[in-house]
């Protein structure tokens, strides 16, 4: 079985980073939304073939990278990683509102509000290689941008 991975993860985010812009940072999470807000995000999605997967997922897995105007995230099936379920590519004009918490057991979790959308990313070191450095100095720089989208507003 296959687990997330920083080849995977680069090779999926860049499938959805725009022309001209490159990522300021890329970690995996745990995504947690409902249908109408998955509809909504494929709305505001810059991706044109965004296309919300309808099946039930309440929490799965997801590369998220971060661009100087795009939250882009890519939801993976939590039991085959390289199968992709979402893909979105969220503008940073569209986020109204942010909220970063602590987990439950450990890591941050971050909610993240696109007019009536949201989505919570649950980000802690669920993942497999020795990358724990690296995916918290990622955490640390998401959470401080997108969470200094509030002062904008």
């Amino acid at each position: 079985m296959a687990s997330m991975n920083q080849h995977d993860m680069e090779a999926l985010l860049g499938e959805v980073c725009a022309e001209g812009e490159t990522y300021s940072c890329m970690l995996w999470a745990i995504f947690a939304t409902n249908s109408t807000s998955r509809i909504m995000l494929a709305k505001i999605s810059d991706l044109p073939d965004a296309k919300p997967n309808m099946m039930p997922l309440s929490n799965t897995y997801a590369y998220v990278g971060l661009t100087e105007a795009h939250l882009n995230i890519v939801v993976v099936n939590s039991y085959n990683v390289r199968q992709v379920m979402d893909r979105f590519s969220i503008p940073l004009t569209a986020i109204t509102r942010v909220e970063a918490r602590n987990g439950l057991i450990m890591g941050k979790v971050l909610i993240v509000n696109a007019g009536d959308a949201k989505i919570q990313l649950e980000m802690s070191s669920f993942a497999s290689g020795n990358r724990d450095e690296e995916q918290q100095a990622a955490r640390s720089q998401l959470i401080k941008r997108l969470v200094e989208l509030n002062r904008r507003r």
